[in-house]
């Protein structure tokens, strides 16, 4: 009876703890490809706008394409979000971060640049993490082609070994592998 006990309380534990993480496949695919996932495009206007305390987002590429993205994340960052951005060096971020240059950004929007390295050519990278609850983890670039014109497939996670991810870019942080963008003197 004991025995039996443990073993109940041993399944109740495993029961709470897959309760807790989560799995979903997410795709962009073309329109007649019945796959039954939804939509990158979908899923990352989701994230961004069910954000209440957080958003974290790594990309290698941001194109105009996701300005209107983009601006959700800004107005979310002007509502209180915390907000941390992570990027690739290259055309495609430069103009991203000389579009918002300037602007009135809140001290809680945070762009940080790869810098580069020997040995590690890019940030390639593609996460997007709200609340620190849920991370769409990506091939997708934050583009036309990777959200709309390529075959991605991503995952949408959710459970606290999401924080790995937060803590492996603190890390790059920590060790100069990002330079922080200062938008004002």
């Amino acid at each position: 009876e004991e025995q039996f006990s443990e073993l109940l309380l041993l399944f109740k534990l495993y029961s709470e703890q897959q309760q807790q993480s989560s799995i979903e496949f997410v795709a962009t695919v073309p329109s007649e490809v019945d796959v039954r996932l939804r939509k990158t495009i979908a899923v990352i206007r989701e994230m961004i706008h069910g954000a209440q305390n957080t958003i974290l987002v790594t990309g290698y590429a941001v194109s105009e394409y996701v300005d209107e993205i983009m601006e959700r994340v800004l107005e979310k960052a002007l509502a209180g979000v915390n907000v941390d951005i992570f990027l690739d060096r290259n055309s495609q971020t430069d103009r991203y971060i000389e579009n918002i240059r300037g602007r009135n950004l809140p001290s809680n929007f945070n762009v940080y640049v790869y810098k580069g390295s020997q040995g590690y050519s890019s940030l390639h990278a593609k996460v997007i993490m709200v609340d620190e609850k849920k991370a769409f983890v990506s091939s997708a670039n934050l583009s036309y082609n990777g959200i709309v014109n390529n075959i991605e497939i991503g995952t949408l996670v959710g459970g606290e070994k999401i924080l790995v991810i937060k803590n492996v870019l603190l890390e790059l942080v920590k060790n100069n592998y990002f330079e922080k963008i200062i938008w004002y003197a």
